[in-house]
């Protein structure tokens, strides 16, 4: 075997073998005895894959893409713009089992909490699947098994209460819709393509009507998943008073994980001369989401409402990047995911059990982890300098600026903007405040060393901007250069 083709395989194992550590992790963690037993299990299954697919990016940016093979019409497509979503999202699946994993045990059953926590591992599984898949038929399998898998995991998670089962309904669906949606596109474009594997026809104008009709359905398909404001049905019930650990995987995971498959669709369309059309959606699409959500966070009184919100704002701003169909567009785009699902984990994460904005009131005197957690999301939603949100507006303004687009950059610091007045709001509650008279909720070890590992992650990511640049500029330049992935 050459020294190539043994990079090929130990890249693409790493991906295989995130997804079968998620997988067996969730069947291994349904035989455990007890909450604190499958919680380890859990933590150690994500960490493992946070690992693996560490690993495959590290290959990636110092071998370049690939195509890797799992069976026959089954296949991985590894790129930077893939792996560095993929992190992101493995990543923030594991900052969300150390924050809300002990809650979720506290709020039900130990039988019913086993069945929630194997559910956001097989959760986490079907994200990575989405964002690496080759395939439709690949992505939109793992797109419906994410969905049933958040289904399983608001419901349980709330310990099937009237709220979280309202969500868990929404859940299914939002995703049931966006399921029925995408298949249908497939069927479209493997009418007009004759396969289902976007790199065979890469570079081909002349495709039919039929297939780019076809992805254009799928990717509207996926864009009622990924927490975009005016196609937002499911994300406001699970935010709202449904349970801590749901809203942590929706911002840290299934919005990252969609919105990584949304952009290599649209990518593809793009390389097969439908740009115009694309673009002008995704201005259509991004400026709504930017300005509904951004409003709907300055009207918030509710802190993981307000996390929703301002990561549907955030998205909206990505879009704005995709739509600019250049490099650095890109990069900015998979910098503003990175940076809103940090953002939105710290708020979720701030009010642990108890998310009334009242509840802020005095935080920074109550619980000093709990405040530096809100202070950061508030300074990373106002793209405060020394913050990934900071990092995510530069290069959206630098980029729109490049391409002679001035709406674009003003409506991004309008964004940002908006979340120094939520934000500011916010933290006048936590330290300016009295101290409210009701506790914040239950303590936990696990959940404040969640916590401290969120904060501390924040701030290096922060102090490491520039090499994180660097990284986001691969990413992109790999989706608009290469959109579908190796050639042949």
């Amino acid at each position: 075997m050459t020294a190539d083709a043994l990079v090929t395989v130990l890249q693409g194992h790493g991906v295989a073998l995130a997804m079968g550590l998620a997988l067996g992790g969730a069947a291994l963690a349904m035989l455990m005895p007890g909450p604190r037993t499958t919680i380890a299990v859990v933590i150690t299954a994500l960490a493992l894959a946070l690992v693996s697919v560490t690993a495959s990016a590290i290959g990636v940016m110092a071998h370049g893409p690939l195509a890797y093979n799992i069976t026959e019409g089954l296949s991985l497509r590894l790129d930077p713009w893939s792996t560095v979503l993929g992190v992101v999202s493995v990543a923030n699946a594991l900052l969300a089992a150390l924050i809300g994993a002990s809650w979720l045990t506290q709020e039900a059953e130990p039988g019913p909490a086993r069945y929630g926590l194997a559910a956001m591992l097989v959760l986490v599984a079907a994200g990575i699947g989405m964002t690496f898949g080759a395939n439709l038929v690949w992505t939109i399998m793992w797109l419906q098994i994410a969905g049933l898998s958040a289904v399983v995991l608001v419901a349980v998670a709330g310990g099937f209460q009237a709220a979280s089962l309202n969500g868990a309904l929404r859940v299914l669906a939002g995703f049931g819709v966006a399921g029925a949606l995408a298949w249908f596109g497939a069927a479209l474009f493997f009418a007009g393509a004759g396969g289902l594997d976007p790199s065979a026809v890469a570079g081909s104008p002349a495709m039919s009507h039929a297939a780019r009709a076809g992805l254009m359905v799928v990717a509207i398909g996926l864009a009622l998943t990924g927490l975009i404001a005016p196609l937002d049905h499911w994300g406001p019930s699970v935010f709202g008073r449904g349970p801590l650990l749901g809203a942590l995987v929706a911002v840290g995971v299934i919005g990252p994980s969609v919105f990584a498959a949304l952009a290599r669709t649209v990518s593809i369309l793009s390389d097969l001369g439908a740009g115009l059309a694309v673009g002008l959606s995704l201005v259509v699409l991004g400026t709504g989401s930017a300005i509904i959500g951004g409003f709907q966070a300055l009207s918030s009184l509710d802190l993981r409402r307000l996390a929703g919100y301002a990561f549907a704002a955030q998205v909206g701003c990505a879009l704005l990047g995709l739509a600019l169909a250049t490099p650095g567009g890109a990069a900015a785009a998979a910098m503003k995911v990175a940076a809103a699902g940090l953002g939105g984990l710290l708020l979720a994460a701030a009010g642990s059990a108890e998310s009334d904005m009242q509840r802020l009131d005095g935080l920074a005197q109550r619980a000093p982890l709990a405040a530096l957690c809100a202070t950061l999301g508030c300074l990373v939603f106002m793209s405060a300098p020394f913050t990934l949100g900071y990092a995510g507006t530069w290069l959206l303004v630098e980029a729109a600026l490049e391409r002679g687009w001035w709406l674009g950059a003003a409506l991004t610091v309008a964004v940002s903007l908006a979340g120094v007045v939520f934000g500011g709001r916010s933290l006048e509650r936590v330290y300016f405040r009295a101290p409210h008279a009701e506790p914040i909720g239950r303590r936990d070890i696990l959940h404040s060393a969640g916590l401290a590992v969120l904060a501390i992650l924040v701030l290096a990511a922060g102090v490491a901007g520039g090499p994180i640049t660097e990284i986001m500029e691969q990413a992109g330049h790999a989706l608009v250069v290469w959109p579908v992935g190796p050639r042949p």
